[in-house]
């Protein structure tokens, strides 16, 4: 069976959910692999810690089409553990494809670091995805024939 293609928002911001809930849908997300949503928002909803397991997980299914995460304000901001940083950067790492990711994490310097690297980590992917675009519309003018410039 082949999935629907358009699913651009994934929505369930402030919504009362659980971790479990939350799971089973990263889970079918990560399935369509190529085709997930470009914007998933799940702020307000569970414990920054729970929130950046399953996160991780996903970010780790590299899903092209995800731009971006919008994580924002968490239940237990400040309860977030170093190793849960650490993870959550590593998992980042790995992903070629997410161009905004909206978390703000801890002010430990842990989390200050892992801040830090997530910013990194998204401007490299925004440097290869404009790249990609560029080389996208270099083949397309290629293929249409460059434009003649008039002579007087």
């Amino acid at each position: 069976t082949s999935m629907p293609h358009d699913i651009y928002l994934f929505s369930i911001n402030s919504a009362s959910t659980s971790a479990e809930f939350l799971r089973n849908i990263f889970d079918a997300l990560a399935v369509r692999g190529k085709h997930g949503p470009e914007i998933i928002d799940i702020e307000n909803t569970i414990p920054l810690n729970e929130a950046l397991e399953l996160i991780c997980a996903y970010l780790e299914a590299d899903c092209a089409d995800t731009k971006w995460i919008k994580m924002g304000y968490f239940k237990g901001h400040s309860q977030i553990s170093d190793e849960c940083c650490s993870t959550f950067i590593e998992s980042l790492r790995s992903n070629q494809h997410i161009l905004r990711l909206d978390v703000e994490l801890p002010s430990t310097m842990h989390g200050k670091h892992a801040q830090q690297q997530k910013e990194k980590i998204v401007k490299r992917n925004e440097k290869q995805f404009n790249s990609l675009l560029a080389g996208k519309r270099r083949k397309e003018q290629h293929r249409k024939g460059r434009p003649r410039t008039q002579t007087s």
